[in-house]
């Protein structure tokens, strides 16, 4: 069995290639074209249609290994693979492949993979890979990667990948990366990397970056708009250190990576802290932030596996004093969590909670710093 299936898809690639030489063009299927009610066969040329298969339109076409025609306008099923040098309307089912050179509308599935040189309008599915070269309407679905060469209206839904080289409306959703060349307006959802040039939407992932976005949000751990918000801050605070904050992302949402240090009776304290935000304006001169950054500290001899982590909620106002530098300054609801064994960075707390092995304290801060 292993041997036929090897010995099916070398013929298939070979016979592929050979079509493919014959004829760069997609044959002719105007609706005056005369349709072939059935066809069967075993493997090009060994079927009903003989030599011509390539060249003959059908209404129903059944190919027990790789079959050959000029386009479908009801059902093809194949044991292995498709070849279609028209356009498909209605179902095509294969157990390996679909390679179409027209236009396709309705439902196409295939074990490994899908290639439609024209537009498709309806639900793609392949257990690897789908590939469409004209505009879709509809959804692409596939364990591995959908990869779309114009724009897309409807969706992609990949385990590992999804591409759309110019527009998507609608979703794109993949296990790792989601790209779009030119403008997404919905929503990219990735279990790691998702980009678009321009977003009228959302982008969530590990990672975001675009261009421009607009009427949505990027939702991740990093997020990384060219015309966004890009900001590092120098700030002090009620307690003994100093922090270095860097801000990216939209106005809207944006996220906040820290990098604390200073001393703390006689004990140096380093910290690294990561967070999220917004601002609002509050004129031409005057902006106010809403942060809540954690910061884990560390102390100098001190096991680092000890949790030491301070949370702050920050409220600051900021002066424009030119178009690059801001000076700012607000205050702080400040929550301490560190193991008892430890020395606490905040003496006058407004309230306390002991646990079996951690302690809790609560009390108002103080921020000011500037902002470039």
């Amino acid at each position: 069995m292993k041997k036929a299936l090897i010995i099916a898809g070398i013929f298939s690639l070979s016979l592929f290639a050979h079509l493919k030489a014959q004829d760069t063009t997609s044959v002719d299927t105007d609706e005056t074209q005369e349709i072939n009610p059935f066809q069967l066969s075993f493997f090009y040329p060994l079927g009903t249609n003989g030599l011509d298969a390539h060249k003959i339109k059908n209404k129903v076409s059944v190919n027990l290994l790789v079959g050959a025609s000029a386009g479908v306008t009801s059902f093809e099923g194949a044991g292995f693979g498709n070849l279609t040098n028209g356009d498909v309307t209605g179902t095509q089912l294969a157990g390996f492949f679909n390679s179409n050179k027209g236009n396709v509308r309705g439902v196409q599935a295939a074990g490994f993979f899908n290639s439609v040189d024209g537009e498709f309008k309806g639900g793609q599915f392949a257990g690897f890979t789908n590939i469409t070269t004209g505009k879709i309407t509809g959804g692409q679905f596939s364990g591995f990667a959908n990869i779309a060469t114009s724009d897309v209206k409807g969706g992609q839904f990949s385990g590992f990948s999804n591409t759309a080289v110019g527009n998507l409306r609608g979703v794109q959703a993949s296990g790792y990366v989601n790209v779009v060349t030119d403008t997404l307006t919905g929503t990219q959802i990735s279990g790691f990397v998702n980009y678009a040039k321009h977003v009228k939407g959302f982008q969530i992932g590990f990672i975001n970056v675009n261009d421009t976005i607009s009427k949505g949000l990027p939702v991740g751990f990093f997020s990384y708009s060219k015309t966004g918000y890009h900001k590092l801050e120098i700030e002090g605070s009620n307690l003994p250190f100093a922090s270095f904050n860097f801000k990216t992302g939209v106005e809207r949402f944006y996220n906040i990576f820290s990098i604390s240090g200073g001393t703390s009776s006689d004990d140096i304290v380093g910290g690294i802290g990561y967070g999220i935000g917004t601002i609002f304006s509050l004129g031409s001169k005057l902006d106010m932030n809403v942060d809540l950054i954690s910061t884990q500290l560390f102390k100098e001899n001190v096991d680092e596996d000890k949790i030491n982590l301070l949370n702050k909620l920050k409220v600051n106002v900021a002066y424009n004093v030119s178009d690059k530098v801001q000076i700012y300054g607000g205050p702080s609801l400040d929550v301490l969590v560190h193991d008892k064994t430890l020395e606490s960075e905040i003496s006058n707390s407004i309230k306390e909670w002991n646990s079996t092995s951690t302690l809790t304290k609560v009390a108002f801060g103080f921020n000011a710093g500037v902002r470039f």
